[in-house]
């Protein structure tokens, strides 16, 4: 899909009306098949200059952009008359009105830009760092809120959830079934076996301030995996519900919230 701003195809038309506008009037006063005169065709060049440009930077056809540089080679011509001049803008705007007959334009709703666009990663750098083999449907989910397509966007961020759960998984060092790696694992085995680390953690050590800690901690994201699963993956992995804005940014920032903690935080 090609990214671009309507506010492009605006200066395309105004240029073309500026130059229509001049070379238009001397061709009704019955002076088409004179050239332009010296001083008006420097203006009308320059003009053009940045109507190809333009053009050169918007999903238009090639014939589109050929016609706008024969233009460009007729209005090198001095010899060019005006009604000649005349005849190709008119086609020149004609093509351009049916190469915009043949798209299809979205407009992203005003403060949801970012989500699209996406100058920075969307959960912030430091996640971005630690987990990068999430950074596909972080990104996804983020265009999906930018396209109002919010269902697809909860999809996406229970494929996060799941990176963050083998996450733990792994640094838990939790027993996997014979043949069968961490990745094909169910949610609810590995849910089962952090919140089963949690509870046989040592306690009474001389490390008991840290365990307590780490017991808590995980703990604390057994229980928050186990809700996750229940209220948001299931049902839309196994398409039983569907998401709305509120439920969606509500699931958003909270995978956000989630992510940045497994990133930063040391239980």
């Amino acid at each position: 899909m090609l990214r671009f701003y309507a506010f492009y195809y605006a200066i395309v038309e105004r240029d073309l009306q500026w130059i229509l506008g001049l070379v238009g009037p001397l061709e009704s006063m019955g002076q088409g098949g004179t050239a332009l005169p010296p001083d008006a065709r420097a203006d009308v060049v320059k003009r053009t200059n940045l109507l190809c440009s333009s053009i050169d930077t918007l999903p238009l056809s090639r014939s589109t952009q050929a016609n706008c540089k024969r233009l460009m080679g007729e209005l090198a011509d001095s010899k060019t008359t005006i009604s000649a001049l005349c005849t190709r803008l008119t086609d020149l705007r004609r093509d351009i009105m049916v190469d915009l007959a043949g798209h299809i334009f979205l407009v992203v709703e005003e403060g949801k830009g970012q989500f699209y666009e996406q100058s920075e990663p969307p959960f912030g750098r430091e996640v971005a760092d630690k987990f990068p083999e999430a950074t596909y449907d972080i990104s996804a989910a983020s265009r999906c809120i930018a396209l109002e397509e919010w269902t697809a966007s909860v999809f996406h961020l229970m494929r996060v959830h799941e990176i963050a759960l083998r996450h733990i998984g792994r640094k838990l060092k939790i027993a996997v079934a014979k043949q069968k790696t961490i990745e094909f694992q169910d949610w609810q085995v590995i849910i089962t076996a952090v919140d089963q680390t949690a509870k046989t953690s040592p306690k009474g050590s001389q490390e008991g301030a840290i365990a307590a800690r780490k017991r808590e901690f995980y703990s604390e994201i057994a229980n928050h995996m186990f809700h996750i699963k229940q209220a948001w993956r299931v049902p839309v992995m196994h398409a039983r519900a569907t998401f709305d804005e509120r439920q969606t940014m509500i699931i958003w920032e909270n995978t956000k919230a989630l992510m940045y903690i497994l990133a930063v935080r040391k239980p």
